[in-house]
């Protein structure tokens, strides 16, 4: 179990961050501001597509289809965004609710984590994400018109989604501690005896 969450902290804990990022840039910065942020976006995924066309066809290191897996959907999203930001900026209200959504449902993962490793408020954590799952839905399904509200709201949640990722890190990383204690589980590397 522990080497399960010792994977996954450093991946929840980068996507936590950019969750944290890209809700203060919906929050600072206009709509106007967000399109040309968009564009650079844009351009840097089709850079990084181009990159991993070059691997996969030029450099040809091994037989894996993961750079052509990754290049394809980076050029086409990237060239949406570098084309037509407004497009991207209209859609925002959906976007921004699969965020949500998705988050919802990690946070769901993790709520039941906490419930193997015996925190007893687990039902509390569950509920909170069951209902950001159900708020990111209702984005999806029942977009909001005006972008700037979308913007302002999308980076209020965004935000609050951040900072409950980081407090159920840390209190998995916490119980998972007092699991190994409990079970008299050391850390460290084994070597094998000859």
């Amino acid at each position: 179990m522990r080497n399960f969450l010792q994977k996954c902290q450093r991946e929840i804990i980068v996507s936590a961050i950019l969750y944290a990022i890209l809700g203060i840039i919906l929050l600072v910065f206009d709509v106007k501001a967000l399109g040309t942020i968009i564009q650079v976006l844009g351009w840097i995924f089709i850079v990084y597509a181009i990159y991993n066309f070059y691997i996969y066809f030029v450099r040809r290191d091994s037989l894996s289809s993961g750079p052509l897996l990754i290049a394809i959907p980076f050029l086409l999203i990237g060239l949406v965004m570098a084309r037509n930001p407004g497009f991207v900026i209209g859609m925002s209200s959906i976007l921004i609710g699969i965020v949500i959504l998705f988050n919802g449902i990690v946070h769901i993962q993790t709520s039941l984590v906490q419930k193997d490793l015996g925190y007893t408020n687990w039902l509390i954590s569950l509920i909170y994400s069951i209902l950001i799952a159900i708020i990111g839905g209702i984005l999806i399904v029942n977009p909001i018109d005006t972008v700037s509200t979308v913007l302002k709201v999308g980076g209020i949640l965004l935000i609050i989604q951040a900072c409950s990722v980081f407090v159920s890190q840390h209190r998995i990383h916490k119980l998972s501690k007092e699991y190994d204690k409990e079970n008299n589980i050391v850390d460290g590397q084994f070597k094998d005896i000859k």
